[in-house]
């Protein structure tokens, strides 16, 4: 059962923290006349939404492996490895 929430309590925050970095980039576009301003952070912020968005793909990607295998795959388990390190990098970069 704690298994269960905690993936879901996972899915769901992975999924907000996507959607929220998404939206602010898109309303920061828009408002720069969908033209990425000059100095180092837009280009660092334009680097962490490519990085989320990246992260997000990589669990999804990951957790399909994990469900639709029988058996913990070695492509599914190093997916699952990447994905938890480079939330750990991301989560530090940011």
């Amino acid at each position: 059962m704690y298994v269960r929430v905690s993936m879901w309590t996972h899915r769901i925050s992975g999924f907000l923290i996507f959607l929220a970095t998404f939206i602010m980039a898109m309303f920061t576009f828009n408002r720069n006349n969908w033209n990425l301003a000059d100095g180092l952070h837009p280009a660092l912020g334009l680097t962490m939404v490519c990085c989320v968005s990246a992260l997000t793909i990589g669990g999804i990607t990951a957790r399909m492996l994990l469900e639709k295998t029988t058996w913990n795959t070695t492509l599914a388990l190093r997916i699952k490895m990447g994905h938890k390190l480079f939330g750990y990098l991301v989560l530090f970069i940011s």
